[in-house]
């Protein structure tokens, strides 16, 4: 009897990425203990008597409810969870939750249902924001250039900050216990203006009620703005966390220094600055610290979910994070500073291109995956891999449906949010999200790709000619050429062309590259290079050295004479490289490419 696949559905439970069972069965809604020590723990954990049996009858060790508040696409409610000991599943979505929801699972259409306006919402007032260019020294077909560009980013301007999970902030206390203190006294109108944030915080998600060993006080400090000081607006809503900052151990993560930054400023004749609002809100608290941040009023102890204003270290974790986010464009035309971005071009053109839609080439064959990230028609990065026994037995489309979901995930830091183009030669693909009669397994992928702004392109098999060979190239280590990307995109190298061409006329193993591309040419010792060679592979065009794998079991890229300069200012000057030492820089650079005597080149 064949298996059956199990509808399983991507959600988020305060925030955090949860992957719940669609269980028609269940009569409540569930999630396992470990899920709730693991990331829910500072959430209070009420009694019951409710007793919880198996459909065979069997009792579960039924350790309480919880009310989370749980989000599917534009769903979002509070909901009460029961939790399981040794539960099999994260998460379980009974029937309660389906009825209030109005989520409903097709079963025989294999599809999920999402109401457009499954709970009321509030009316979103929009208005039009009037970009003033006049002062700029753009003529008038760049001003309407540009301003067609931040038409097509419009979606991404929000009064409403948002949240990433690419760095949760830790508040690391060590053995110390827990801090207190009471709340400061205020009179009726402040008393007023504390309720208005908190009310505004908790229908935002930014905080929530909590049981807490910790309390810290709120400050109100005043705005420089004009309103009257019985305003909400004219206060900024702040955590007196002096005693807790006291105890904190300060995480090391090196800033910018503005001098550094405009000395390193590439040349240039076009310039734009981006400022990130309310950048730190921005920031998840790691849920294992949550009680920490908690902050005592007369209505009761409340908690934030995301980054708080003055609590230490958040300076370099928030720096941290944006370095992550931008890291493939940071040192190339990108610099930061905190919350400020500025990106810097030689000319008006290579600015447009900088800001720019993302294209993800996607292919797969019988025995592997590829894809191909490009940005006008340059390429950023390769990537391939072969697909193991189980996936090898894929209908087709979801072979080529597993393409994209691997492309899109593998190359995520580069578009985040920002709309990405797929471009795949499997028409069937092109209608994934409003398709029918999809397999289980096409329906989760379907909801996977729902976190991702895609726009569908078809392009028949001719003209996907790079990504194709990359799926069908049945190298199991191929995964060593995505090296060699890393470095043409560090070192800004403007095609994979150009840094094959240094490989094959670099003075010291160019003859290698010339034997192994053409065996009978006539300009090199086939008997010095027949021997030689053995050490290494050229695939793709490029030279791998294939003596000694890298940790990963991946090959290393070799690198000609004309790029250790650079490749060693990415491993060691710039700011992401850390400035490790010598032994370091040489292990972090050895598990990556070759040269020969990369050793004495370092030491």
């Amino acid at each position: 009897m064949t298996p059956v696949e199990l509808p399983y559905v991507p959600i988020l439970l305060n925030e955090t990425f949860i992957t719940a069972l669609w269980d028609t069965g269940a009569e409540k809604s569930f999630i396992s203990e470990e899920v709730y020590r693991n990331y829910f723990s500072y959430r209070p954990r009420q009694k019951t008597k409710d007793r919880v049996v198996t459909a065979q009858g069997a009792p579960c060790s039924h350790l309480g409810r919880v009310e989370l508040q749980i989000r599917i696409r534009e769903f979002q409610k509070p909901w009460e969870f029961h939790i399981l000991d040794n539960m099999q599943y994260q998460c379980i979505l009974g029937i309660d939750f389906m009825k209030a929801s109005r989520l409903t699972l097709d079963f025989d259409q294999k599809s999920l249902i999402i109401p457009d306006h499954p709970i009321k919402q509030m009316p979103k007032e929009e208005k039009l924001v009037d970009i003033d260019l006049t002062e700029s020294k753009l003529d008038d077909e760049q001003q309407r250039q540009l301003k067609a560009l931040f038409n097509n980013f419009k979606g991404f301007f929000s009064d409403q900050p948002g949240l990433t999970h690419v760095v949760y902030h830790e508040i690391d206390t060590g053995d110390k216990g827990p801090v207190v203190s009471r709340p400061y006294k205020y009179d009726r109108v402040k008393q007023g203006i504390i309720d208005y944030h908190i009310d505004k915080m908790l229908r935002d998600g930014t905080i929530c009620p909590i049981n807490s060993p910790y309390a810290s006080p709120v400050v109100l400090t005043r705005k420089k703005n004009d309103l009257p000081p019985d305003s909400p607006e004219a206060y900024r809503f702040a955590i007196d966390y002096r005693k807790l900052n006291g105890i904190i151990k300060y995480p090391r993560y090196p800033l910018p220094v503005i001098d550094d930054l405009l000395t390193n400023i590439p040349h240039t004749n076009v310039m734009s600055t981006l400022d990130l609002r309310s950048g730190y809100f921005q920031l998840a608290i790691s849920p294992r610290d949550i009680e920490k941040t908690a902050f005592i009023t007369r209505n009761g102890t409340f908690a934030f979910l995301h980054m708080p204003f003055g609590l230490s270290g958040a300076a370099p974790n928030f720096q941290r994070a944006i370095d992550i986010i931008l890291q493939p464009v940071i040192g190339r035309f990108v610099l930061v500073y905190m919350d400020d971005v500025i990106i810097t071009s030689p000319s008006f053109k290579d600015h447009l291109d900088h800001l720019t839609q993302f294209n993800l080439f996607t292919d797969a064959s019988g025995v592997g995956i590829g894809a191909v990230l490009q940005q006008n028609q340059k390429p950023i990065a390769f990537a391939s891999q072969t697909l193991n026994k189980a996936e090898r037995n894929y209908t087709v489309t979801e072979r080529e449906c597993l393409a994209v979901i691997w492309a899109l995930n593998k190359f995520k830091t580069y578009f985040g949010p920002l709309p990405v183009k797929v471009i795949t030669d499997h028409a069937a693909l092109t209608k994934l999200t409003n398709g029918k009669n999809l397999s289980s397994r096409m329906i989760r992928w379907a909801l996977n790709l729902s976190e991702f702004n895609i726009e569908w392109e078809h392009r028949p098999c001719v003209q996907n000619v790079v990504v194709d060979l990359l799926s069908r190239n049945p190298v199991d280590s191929v995964e060593g050429s995505q090296i060699s990307c890393a470095a043409l995109r560090a070192l800004a190298i403007n095609s994979r062309e150009q840094f094959i061409k240094e490989q094959r006329e670099d003075p010291e193993l160019g003859h290698i590259y010339r034997y192994l591309e053409n065996p009978d040419d006539g300009s090199v010792n086939a008997t010095v290079c027949e021997s030689w060679s053995q050490d290494f592979k050229l695939i793709n065009g490029l030279l791998f050295y294939a003596k000694y794998f890298s940790n990963l079991g991946e090959l290393r890229v070799y690198i000609p004479g004309s790029l250790r300069k650079d490749i060693m200012k990415e491993f060691h000057d710039l700011p992401l490289a850390g400035h490790l030492g010598k032994r370091k820089t040489y292990l972090k650079l050895r598990d990556t490419c070759y040269f020969p005597f990369m050793r004495k080149y370092i030491f």
